[in-house]
């Protein structure tokens, strides 16, 4: 059985492959969230998960874009509310997912920048693949932190500013591992 429901030539076979290739992603993804920086005196973190479905969302290139971007927006929140709340207490689960929630925000809106940017084809452009996913790592982040600016005071442009920059090197991170990978698997390909 093969899932049409993607555009931009993305179909999935729903076997029990797509489907654990799909679950490795969103755990992946999820657990990665854990490991972050804050920019800023706040709520808003920056975390490792962009550079882990970034790379995963390229080597898979079968899996459709908006339905893992789609499950992590839904659990990630959960799990970092989850974890949280084991570890402080000082909250209700629920206050506590609510805080978290606005990684929901980040998760969505990258998913439709990276379809639509289609960064899947710029592999072959060095510059134009960082550009782009620089792109699309900074924007859903400046929008997570625009939402939560409403909810809370704080120095918003410098906040900003560090999200362009971590944002930029992140996604020269992610060009590197990505075109390094490339490198060693077709060396170790020449060499069967």
């Amino acid at each position: 059985m093969i899932y049409n429901g993607c555009r931009g030539g993305e179909s999935l076979t729903w076997s029990k492959e797509s489907v654990v290739k799909i679950v490795v992603i969103s755990m992946a993804t999820i657990f990665m969230g854990q490991i972050y920086i804050n920019p800023g005196a706040g709520e808003f973190r920056l975390s490792m998960a962009v550079a882990m479905i970034s790379v995963l969302l390229i080597y898979f290139e079968q899996v459709p874009v908006m339905l893992v971007c789609s499950i992590i927006a839904v659990f990630t929140p959960f799990f970092r509310a989850f974890v949280y709340y084991i570890a402080y207490h000082n909250m209700t689960f629920w206050q506590t997912l609510s805080y978290f929630f606005p990684a929901s925000i980040y998760y969505i809106l990258y998913g439709f920048l990276f379809k639509l940017l289609d960064i899947r084809k710029k592999l072959n452009s060095p510059l134009l693949f960082v550009i782009a996913l620089w792109f699309c790592d900074s924007v859903p982040n400046i929008a997570e932190a625009l939402y939560r600016q409403l909810h809370t005071s704080g120095d918003f442009s410098s906040v900003v500013l560090r999200i362009i920059l971590v944002g930029f090197a992140r996604s020269v991170f992610t060009g590197l591992l990505y075109y390094l990978s490339k490198y060693y698997k077709e060396r170790y390909d020449k060499r069967k």
